[in-house]
């Protein structure tokens, strides 16, 4: 199996040793594998997701309402939804 030597800053040595515990990885690779493991099953939803977000978008067609009009709208469902 190949084997990789990282270093790490102190805080993210903090935050890796944390989450081992809270996790209960074995080891620094274990864990390391694991987020490996989960990027690349995240990677492609990710993907999709984003591909049906622009074919929605395209369908949507062109809007009528200037740049101003569009960022106000946004705006002001953003403070409705707190």
């Amino acid at each position: 199996m190949p084997q990789h030597v990282i270093e790490l800053p102190e805080s993210l040595d903090r935050v890796m040793n944390q989450r081992m515990a809270e996790e209960g990885y074995a080891s620094p690779a274990a864990y390391l594998a694991d987020l490996v493991a989960r990027d690349q099953r995240i990677e492609p939803a990710d993907d999709a997701a984003l591909g049906q977000m622009l074919d929605a978008a395209a369908r949507s067609g062109v809007s009528d309402r200037s740049l101003e009009q569009i960022f106000q709208l946004g705006e002001q469902r953003a403070k409705r939804r707190g």
